[in-house]
């Protein structure tokens, strides 16, 4: 109670009564109290030195123990929390052995240099291998034997030294049967607290079917980009803004840009506003619906052409489903359309061909069944609308007698491709009528020139038939009335002939006899008069002959070169009395030897010659025949008699060939005739498969031109004699006034190679042969027309027989 620490405590002033009190700290070592031990006594007392020292000892000791319960409870504690941390251990290690073993990825723990130091079943059965112990001991060097690349095993340790870790690092590896597989890695390097490097450890995923994936989606996109672009249309992608993402080559070539110039750009960026303006409402329908938008659009070019577009838009969607943008193709459709219009063009006109046209038109099929029909055939057939007769044949509508052969006609056909043309066709029907038709019928062809049917179209010609099957009764009749005149003609030209015969014998007897001069032509008359009349009496017969068909062509062979020189030499004689150049020239390709009628072609030129010396009174005639046409067994020959007579005025000039007509009747009083001559020889040349036809001017002369058919002669005809081998080479001068003549006889002269010169007149001849002596190179032969204007062939001779500076030609 002295202590005044004290004095106010309750252990001293309570009930307890405390008067005594000592205290000795607790202290481990050198640190702070952790407590106090007090010895208290109601009695004051006082504490000696050895007191104090006990007590001291006490403390400490007291320390020690409370130090040694410390130690014990933190060792209790210790191993407790050793217990503890040893069992989350334990199950640490089960968990993460749980997770190493049954995790979908492989695991792995790996020297520096390829060695397995740990590898969980998953990679095992990545690398094919049963179990992870079979793995770690059959890969010893993880670079050599799995990575197809050792390289990228190379490039595995550098990363991670580099950069102690690495992720997504995919390679090629080898499983266990030598297959190929993808991987993708990611590991880390781990070391120890010294920071020494232990192993690397990581995941390894099977990646072989993403690779697989990524392949096909980017040989798809190889694909895709490749059949756009093969393709003739443009092609298109654009996102929600509007802005282009992709272009194909072709759309480039219809804006004219590259591929960059567009990218990223808009519509209004190309387009006039009003056309950028419908396409982007185009996009965002098409956006906004999500379904695909279809149009032709039609625009006009600066010169009023009109452009016709087909656009096809879809909406883009990612992988989401989401829309992000609008891709499109279009294509320029122009011809087309154009094409369409052309077609629509035609149908119409074969509607209307079909509904209006007279004739019957119709297509059938390869059953011979009816396609398509114009109007004219279903009105013919009783029917109202042409499209009730597809499917028809001609069997519903004809009698087998007709559409038998229709049917047979149009499957030969399909079958070889000829078609029928202008066949007659008798048409029956089942009510016994009768009609005729001329039916042509060709392949049905399609696109591709397959025969798929035919096509038909007949004309109704029975009026025309009826008309013909008249003509020809009137022709019978006509032909027998002919018949009968030429037996009447016959009789009666049987019963003139004696009489005319008995009159020319009895003035042929008063010629002879010594009669006077007037009673001598008078008899003379007689004669001329009575083979007049025998000539008329021929012509008649001959015409009336070819009237009623009984004239006949016979067919021989003969030499053609003698018949027409035969035929001139006859009239050579009344030529020249009327003082008429008469020549004829036959063209050297013409054969000498062909297949005819000889009596009749020289009848017919006889009659062309007679006429032209008739009605020529100066001039000349000449006759020309040249080949038309000249093949193995057929010969055509062209024959021009041509004069310088009085002509035939071209209003005239057809009635000179009618039975008994000629030009003017005052041409029969000049000149006498029956006027049946020419008709004759018209009819004869018909008959030898040609036509006489006329060529005139009045004053100016006339042309009579006719063709001939022959055959080739059958017996090898001898070749044309040769000309004398001393004639090639001669020298011959040809001495006449006039010109064709001349022509013909230089033109013959050259072909048998005889070298020649020519001369109008006599003058003229003489200054030739005088200039051929000179050089050295005299005319050996001069062949001189008697007549030569103003003097005569006879006077030139003399001339050049006289002048001794002129060998004397022969």
């Amino acid at each position: 109670t002295q202590d005044p620490a004290w004095a106010a405590h309750p252990a001293a002033s309570g009930p307890e009564g405390w008067r005594f009190y000592a205290g000795f700290p607790l202290r481990a070592g050198s640190g702070p109290a952790v407590g106090v031990m007090c010895v208290m006594d109601r009695q004051p007392r006082t504490l000696s030195s050895s007191q104090v020292e006990a007590l001291q000892i006490l403390a400490r000791q007291v320390i020690t123990h409370l130090e040694l319960r410390r130690n014990l409870r933190r060792l209790e504690q210790s191993l407790a929390d050793h217990d503890r941390s040893q069992a989350a251990l334990e199950l640490a290690e089960a968990r993460f052995h749980s997770l190493f073993e049954h995790v979908g990825q492989g695991v792995f723990q790996t020297t520096a240099d390829g060695h397995y130091l740990a590898a969980n079943t998953a990679l095992a059965r990545i690398y094919g291998y049963d179990s992870p112990q079979e793995l770690r001991a059959a890969v010893q060097d993880i670079r050599g034997q799995l990575y197809v690349d050792p390289g990228r095993r190379d490039e595995f340790i550098r990363r991670m030294r580099e950069q102690g870790s690495l992720r997504h690092f995919e390679s090629q590896v080898r499983r266990k049967d030598g297959s190929i597989i993808w991987i993708s890695e990611n590991a880390h390097a781990v070391y120890d607290a010294e920071g020494r490097f232990l192993y690397y450890e990581g995941t390894v995923e099977d990646i072989t079917e993403r690779k697989a994936a990524e392949e096909a989606l980017r040989n798809s996109e190889l694909l895709y980009h490749s059949l756009v672009e093969s393709l003739p249309q443009n092609i298109f992608r654009k996102d929600r803004e509007g802005r282009f993402t992709f272009v194909n080559q072709v759309f480039c070539q219809t804006l004219r840009r590259p591929a960059e110039h567009i990218l990223g750009r808009t519509d209004a960026d190309f387009f006039p506003p009003e056309r950028a303006a419908q396409y982007r409402a185009d996009d965002l329908q098409v956006m906004t619906t999500e379904r695909p938008l279809e149009k032709i659009e039609e625009h006009v070019k600066p010169d009023g052409t009109r452009l016709y577009v087909h656009v096809i838009k879809t909406p883009l969607k990612d992988a989401s489903g989401r829309v992000i943008g609008v891709q499109g193709i279009f294509w320029d459709e122009t011809e087309r359309y154009r094409m369409e219009a052309d077609l629509a063009y035609e149908r119409d006109l074969l509607r209307a061909l079909l509904d209006t046209v007279p004739d019957a038109i119709y297509f059938k099929d390869l059953d011979s069944r009816f396609i398509r029909a114009s109007r004219a055939l279903a009105e013919k057939f009783g029917v109202e609308d042409p499209r009730r007769l597809q499917g028809k044949t001609d069997f519903h509508f004809f009698t087998a007698e007709h559409a038998l052969p229709a049917y047979e006609d149009e499957q030969r056909i399909i079958r070889t491709g000829e078609p029928v043309l202008n066949k007659t066709e008798k048409e029956t029907w089942p009510d016994g009528r009768v009609t005729w038709a001329r039916t042509s019928k060709l392949p049905y062809r399609n696109r591709s020139g397959r025969i798929i049917g035919t096509i038909g179209v007949s004309k109704d010609i029975t009026d025309l038939i009826q008309t013909e099957q008249a003509l020809e009764q009137a022709r019978d009749d006509a032909l027998q009335a002919a018949r009968l005149k030429e037996a009447i003609l016959a009789n009666m030209s049987h019963k003139l002939r004696t009489p005319l015969h008995t009159i020319i014998g009895t003035a042929d007897l008063l010629l002879h006899s010594p009669l006077g001069e007037e009673p001598r032509e008078l008899a003379r008359q007689i004669r001329d008069s009575a083979h007049t009349l025998l000539d008329i009496l021929d012509n008649i017969l001959d015409q009336a002959r070819l009237q009623s068909g009984q004239v006949h062509l016979e067919q021989i062979d003969f030499n053609l070169r003698d018949l027409v020189e035969g035929a001139v030499e006859l009239l050579a004689l009344p030529a020249g009395k009327k003082g008429l150049e008469l020549t004829c020239w036959i063209h050297p390709d013409v054969p000498p030897q062909v297949r005819g009628d000889p009596t009749r072609l020289r009848q017919v030129l006889l009659n062309l010659l007679g006429n032209a010396v008739k009605f020529t009174a100066r001039g000349e005639v000449q006759l020309r025949v040249g080949p038309v046409r000249l093949q193995p067994d057929l010969v055509r020959l062209r024959f021009e008699v041509e004069d310088t007579g009085i002509g035939v005025p071209p209003e005239q000039q057809a009635r000179i060939f009618e039975p008994f007509r000629q030009a003017e009747s005052s041409t029969t009083r000049r000149f006498g005739g029956s006027g049946l001559g020419l008709a004759i020889a018209r009819d004869l040349v018909k008959l030898m498969r040609g036509d006489l036809e006329v060529h005139s001017q009045p004053g100016q002369g006339s042309t009579f031109t006719f063709e001939v058919e022959l055959r080739s002669a059958r017996a090898a005809s001898a070749p044309p004699e040769p000309p004398a081998a001393h004639l090639r080479g001669l020298r011959v001068l040809v001495v006449d006034d006039h010109a064709p003549s001349r022509r013909i006889l230089l033109q013959t002269l050259r072909v048998w190679g005889v070298v020649t010169g020519e001369a109008a007149d006599a003058p003229e001849a003489l200054r030739l042969l005088r200039e051929a002596a000179a050089t050295g190179a005299p005319y050996e032969v001069a062949l001189v027309d008697t007549t030569l204007g103003q003097s005569s062939g006879l006077d030139l001779a003399r001339t050049v027989r006289d002048d001794p500076h002129l060998p004397s030609p022969r």
